[in-house]
This record gives structure tokens, sequence and C-alpha cells, in this order.
């Protein structure tokens, strides 16, 4: 009877654990609202261009250029479409590549010059 009950009991913290896990994880993922910085999921990746660049030691590499498509997750403007363009070299040292349902902060502006950086 005793070997029943302790069998019972784990069974209960452990099943007490696992939801509280799924829990904390489900927040994790939905946590918008937390944010101050406006959060965009990508919905949308179209490749536009590549233009040439010259690096520190004179050699020419590519830099692609992308167009994409967001909804904006948070703040006063959720649900908002937005369309972002983004340049990428292929090192990714100092850019980013993204693809749809990548989500990003941004750096919201009406000029071309805002940025976003990733999650």
């Amino acid at each position: 009877m005793k070997k029943w009950l302790l069998f019972r009991h784990k069974v209960i913290l452990l099943t007490l654990f696992a939801a509280l896990l799924g829990m904390l994880t489900l927040f994790s993922y939905h946590n918008y609202a937390w944010y101050e910085e406006p959060i965009a999921k990508i919905i949308a990746e179209e490749a536009v261009g590549t233009d040439e660049t010259i690096g520190a030691g004179r050699e020419s590499y590519p830099v692609y250029n992308q167009k994409l498509t967001a909804v904006l997750m948070n703040g006063e403007s959720k649900g908002t479409q937005v369309v972002i363009e983004n340049n990428y070299s292929d090192s990714l040292a100092y850019s980013q590549m993204y693809r749809s349902g990548d989500e990003v902060f941004l750096s919201l502006s009406d000029s071309a010059s805002g940025g976003g950086h990733d999650r």
C-alpha cells in the first residue's frame, strides 16, 4: 500500500512539473507585450538584387538585397504589415539574412535608415 502511495505522489509531482514547464514554454514564445521595442514576424521575403562592394583588402564581394514583409507583434501598431529593406553579405559578420518565420526587433522610422536585429 505504501509503495503505491509513493508511486502516486511521484506521478502527480511529475505531471505538475510537466504542466509548469509547458506553461513556461508557451509564455516564453508569446510574451511580445513585455517588450517596449517593436517586434515583427517576417511573413514574406523577396530577393531584390545584388550589389558589389569593396572590402578592407580591396577585394570585391557581393551584397545581397532583400525586401521583407513583416507583421508587428506588439505595441500600438500591433497587426500592421511593414515592408523592410535588408542588405547582407556572404560572411554575415555584420549583417543578417532573414527568412519567413523569423522574429526581429525593429527600430521604426519614416525613412529607410531603420534596421532590425535577430531576436
